[in-house]
Protein backbone atom coordinates (compact mmCIF):
# COMPACT_ATOMS: atom_id res chain seq x y z
CA UNK A 1 0.00 0.00 0.00
CA UNK A 2 1.07 3.62 -0.13
CA UNK A 3 2.88 4.98 2.30
CA UNK A 4 2.09 8.45 3.98
CA UNK A 5 3.57 10.11 6.86
CA UNK A 6 5.23 13.41 8.39
CA UNK A 7 8.91 14.44 7.38
CA UNK A 8 11.10 13.38 7.04
CA UNK A 9 9.15 10.35 6.14
CA UNK A 10 11.59 7.10 5.67
CA UNK A 11 10.24 4.48 3.56
CA UNK A 12 12.01 0.96 2.39
CA UNK A 13 11.17 -0.41 -1.23
CA UNK A 14 11.51 -4.14 -1.45
CA UNK A 15 11.11 -5.58 -4.89
CA UNK A 16 9.12 -8.69 -3.95
CA UNK A 17 6.40 -8.98 -6.05
CA UNK A 18 6.39 -6.54 -9.25
CA UNK A 19 6.07 -9.19 -11.57
CA UNK A 20 6.65 -12.98 -12.45
CA UNK A 21 8.17 -12.22 -15.65
CA UNK A 22 11.37 -10.41 -14.92
CA UNK A 23 14.04 -11.92 -12.23
CA UNK A 24 14.07 -9.22 -9.47
CA UNK A 25 17.50 -10.35 -8.21
CA UNK A 26 19.02 -7.93 -10.90
CA UNK A 27 21.33 -6.20 -8.72
CA UNK A 28 21.47 -2.85 -11.39
CA UNK A 29 17.63 -1.84 -10.97
CA UNK A 30 17.37 1.70 -10.67
CA UNK A 31 14.61 3.35 -8.15
CA UNK A 32 13.56 7.34 -8.73
CA UNK A 33 12.15 8.39 -5.64
CA UNK A 34 9.63 11.38 -7.57
CA UNK A 35 11.53 13.83 -5.76
CA UNK A 36 14.58 14.87 -7.55
CA UNK A 37 15.43 13.17 -11.23
CA UNK A 38 18.76 13.16 -10.84
CA UNK A 39 18.57 10.64 -7.77
CA UNK A 40 17.81 7.47 -7.67
CA UNK A 41 19.04 3.99 -5.61
CA UNK A 42 20.15 0.13 -7.16
CA UNK A 43 19.34 -3.06 -5.70
CA UNK A 44 16.08 -4.85 -4.69
CA UNK A 45 15.82 -3.28 -1.45
CA UNK A 46 16.35 0.52 -0.65
CA UNK A 47 15.41 2.88 1.38
CA UNK A 48 14.70 6.62 0.65
CA UNK A 49 13.72 9.76 2.93
CA UNK A 50 11.31 11.97 2.02
CA UNK A 51 11.68 15.52 3.45
CA UNK A 52 8.45 16.95 1.97
CA UNK A 53 8.44 20.88 -0.09
CA UNK A 54 7.45 22.65 2.66
CA UNK A 55 4.03 23.26 2.11
CA UNK A 56 2.25 24.38 5.56
CA UNK A 57 -1.22 23.41 3.41
CA UNK A 58 -1.58 20.54 1.32
CA UNK A 59 -0.12 16.91 0.57
CA UNK A 60 3.06 16.15 -1.35
CA UNK A 61 2.72 12.93 -3.49
CA UNK A 62 5.62 11.01 -5.21
CA UNK A 63 5.57 8.91 -7.88
CA UNK A 64 7.90 6.06 -7.78
CA UNK A 65 9.25 3.98 -10.75
CA UNK A 66 11.95 1.35 -10.95
CA UNK A 67 13.68 0.53 -14.54
CA UNK A 68 15.67 -2.76 -14.78
CA UNK A 69 18.71 -3.51 -16.63
CA UNK A 70 16.73 -4.49 -19.81
CA UNK A 71 14.84 -0.74 -19.50
CA UNK A 72 12.14 -2.50 -18.51
CA UNK A 73 9.86 0.26 -15.98
CA UNK A 74 7.78 0.07 -13.67
CA UNK A 75 5.74 3.29 -12.49
CA UNK A 76 3.68 3.70 -9.16
CA UNK A 77 1.84 7.32 -9.35
CA UNK A 78 1.23 9.02 -6.17
CA UNK A 79 2.35 5.83 -4.15
CA UNK A 80 4.28 8.20 -1.22
CA UNK A 81 1.80 10.53 0.36
CA UNK A 82 4.34 13.27 2.56
CA UNK A 83 1.70 15.34 5.06
CA UNK A 84 1.89 19.31 5.49
CA UNK A 85 3.74 20.49 8.76
CA UNK A 86 2.64 23.74 10.70
CA UNK A 87 5.27 26.05 10.97
CA UNK A 88 5.07 27.48 14.29
CA UNK A 89 5.88 31.19 15.25
CA UNK A 90 4.52 33.67 17.40
CA UNK A 91 5.12 38.07 18.13
CA UNK A 92 4.63 39.77 21.78
CA UNK A 93 2.32 42.41 21.36
CA UNK A 94 3.86 45.89 20.68
CA UNK A 95 1.85 47.57 23.44
CA UNK A 96 3.62 45.57 26.40
CA UNK A 97 7.27 45.77 24.94
CA UNK A 98 9.21 48.16 27.79
CA UNK A 99 10.85 48.21 30.28
CA UNK A 100 8.76 47.12 33.16
CA UNK A 101 7.13 44.03 34.25
CA UNK A 102 3.85 43.64 33.15
CA UNK A 103 1.02 40.73 32.14
CA UNK A 104 2.16 39.61 27.89
CA UNK A 105 0.60 39.17 25.37
CA UNK A 106 1.49 36.89 22.58
CA UNK A 107 0.06 36.73 19.11
CA UNK A 108 0.05 33.38 17.61
CA UNK A 109 1.43 33.18 14.23
CA UNK A 110 1.44 30.08 13.00
CA UNK A 111 1.01 28.67 9.73
CA UNK A 112 -1.09 25.44 8.39
CA UNK A 113 -4.34 24.52 8.56
CA UNK A 114 -4.81 26.21 11.80
CA UNK A 115 -8.75 24.80 12.38
CA UNK A 116 -7.23 21.46 13.22
CA UNK A 117 -3.66 23.18 15.33
CA UNK A 118 -3.51 22.46 18.67
CA UNK A 119 -1.23 24.96 20.33
CA UNK A 120 1.44 23.87 23.68
CA UNK A 121 2.85 26.68 25.56
CA UNK A 122 5.71 26.70 27.59
CA UNK A 123 6.49 29.74 29.24
CA UNK A 124 9.79 28.78 30.81
CA UNK A 125 9.05 29.47 34.51
CA UNK A 126 6.91 26.30 35.40
CA UNK A 127 3.70 27.17 33.54
CA UNK A 128 2.16 25.38 30.93
CA UNK A 129 -0.64 26.10 28.57
CA UNK A 130 -2.32 24.16 25.61
CA UNK A 131 -5.17 25.70 23.40
CA UNK A 132 -6.92 25.14 20.84
CA UNK A 133 -8.16 27.07 17.11
CA UNK A 134 -9.19 29.81 17.25
CA UNK A 135 -7.48 31.05 20.34
CA UNK A 136 -4.88 32.50 18.20
CA UNK A 137 -3.45 34.69 21.59
CA UNK A 138 -2.60 33.75 25.18
CA UNK A 139 -2.00 36.26 28.05
CA UNK A 140 0.42 35.12 30.87
CA UNK A 141 2.07 37.21 33.80
CA UNK A 142 5.84 36.84 35.05
CA UNK A 143 6.31 37.02 38.50
CA UNK A 144 9.74 37.54 38.67
CA UNK A 145 12.41 39.36 36.76
CA UNK A 146 14.56 37.49 34.18
CA UNK A 147 15.16 35.96 30.21
CA UNK A 148 12.70 33.13 29.83
CA UNK A 149 12.97 30.99 27.00
CA UNK A 150 8.76 30.72 26.08
CA UNK A 151 8.39 27.75 23.42
CA UNK A 152 5.29 26.90 21.28
CA UNK A 153 4.55 23.70 19.87
CA UNK A 154 2.12 23.55 17.12
CA UNK A 155 0.43 20.24 16.69
CA UNK A 156 -2.38 19.19 13.54
CA UNK A 157 -4.89 16.65 15.20
CA UNK A 158 -5.51 15.45 11.84
CA UNK A 159 -1.64 14.06 11.24
CA UNK A 160 0.18 14.48 14.19
CA UNK A 161 3.13 16.44 12.39
CA UNK A 162 4.21 19.50 14.65
CA UNK A 163 6.48 22.43 14.57
CA UNK A 164 8.72 23.81 17.26
CA UNK A 165 9.64 27.84 18.06
CA UNK A 166 11.50 28.87 21.03
CA UNK A 167 11.83 32.58 21.54
CA UNK A 168 13.51 34.63 24.16
CA UNK A 169 11.35 37.33 26.73
CA UNK A 170 13.38 39.37 29.02
CA UNK A 171 11.56 40.73 32.05
CA UNK A 172 12.81 43.42 33.95
CA UNK A 173 11.76 46.08 36.08
CA UNK A 174 12.37 49.84 35.84
CA UNK A 175 14.02 51.18 38.86
CA UNK A 176 15.27 54.64 39.55
CA UNK A 177 18.84 55.48 40.12
CA UNK A 178 17.98 58.87 42.06
CA UNK A 179 15.46 60.47 44.44
CA UNK A 180 16.03 63.61 46.91
CA UNK A 181 13.39 63.28 49.48
CA UNK A 182 13.95 67.05 50.81
CA UNK A 183 10.42 68.43 50.52
CA UNK A 184 10.92 70.73 47.63
CA UNK A 185 8.31 68.56 45.63
CA UNK A 186 10.71 67.41 43.24
CA UNK A 187 11.23 63.69 43.06
CA UNK A 188 10.36 63.19 46.37
CA UNK A 189 9.29 59.98 46.15
CA UNK A 190 10.88 56.18 45.54
CA UNK A 191 8.34 54.31 43.31
CA UNK A 192 8.54 51.40 41.70
CA UNK A 193 6.34 50.38 38.66
CA UNK A 194 5.63 46.75 40.06
CA UNK A 195 2.74 44.58 39.12
CA UNK A 196 0.30 42.50 40.77
CA UNK A 197 1.68 38.55 41.63
CA UNK A 198 5.44 40.02 41.60
CA UNK A 199 6.61 37.27 44.49
CA UNK A 200 9.99 38.28 45.49
CA UNK A 201 12.17 42.10 45.98
CA UNK A 202 14.87 43.25 47.67
CA UNK A 203 15.68 46.80 47.64
CA UNK A 204 18.80 48.36 49.34
CA UNK A 205 19.46 52.47 49.38
CA UNK A 206 22.33 54.25 49.21
CA UNK A 207 23.48 57.48 49.89
CA UNK A 208 25.59 59.44 47.04
CA UNK A 209 28.56 58.56 48.86
CA UNK A 210 28.37 55.36 48.93
CA UNK A 211 27.22 54.15 52.03
CA UNK A 212 24.26 52.27 52.34
CA UNK A 213 21.26 53.72 53.92
CA UNK A 214 18.10 51.17 54.14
Amino acid sequence: PPSEGCPPLTVTFIADSITGQIPLSISDMKWYWGDDLTSFGTGDSVTHTYQGNGDSINNTYYTVKVVFANNCTFEWDSLIKVFPVPVAGFELDAMIQGPTISTITFINTSKGDTINQIYYWDFADGDEESYVYPNRTITHAYADSGKYMVELIVRDKKTGCLDTIIKPVIITIKVPNVFTPNGDGINDYFNLDIPDGLLHLKLIVFNRWGLKVW
